[in-house]
């Protein structure tokens, strides 16, 4: 049996590559939704300092940086970085998922 390679991912690498298992029909906008969401939470539930720094949160804040390198790549506000995706990719969950690497490479994530 051939071993298979253990490929560690965060939370929007998981999201996009299968939007189904954590929305009702696995579109690209209701997986950004979801992010959004899990962002929204984050950030309304530690508004103070003591913002932990588990997995779960490392993931979300990514996030958000990814969305900042998108606005220095394209020039779109922040709450826009997620929306120009569609209208420029025919395929918008394997293009975000392409940029996000993009992203890692340039941040120097691992």
């Amino acid at each position: 049996m051939e071993k298979e390679e253990i490929r560690l991912v965060d939370l929007f690498e998981s999201v996009m590559e299968r939007p189904y298992l954590y929305t009702l029909t696995g579109s690209y906008l209701e997986a950004v939704a979801y992010l959004e969401g899990c962002q929204n939470a984050l950030v309304h539930k530690y508004s103070d300092a003591s913002f932990p720094t588990d997995v779960y949160t490392v993931g979300v804040d990514r996030y958000e940086r990814f969305k900042e390198w998108l606005l220095g790549k394209d020039g779109y506000w922040n709450k826009e970085a997620m929306a120009f995706i569609p209208g420029k990719y025919d395929d918008a969950l394997e293009a975000a998922l392409l940029l996000y690497q993009e992203f890692k490479i340039d941040s120097g994530i691992t």
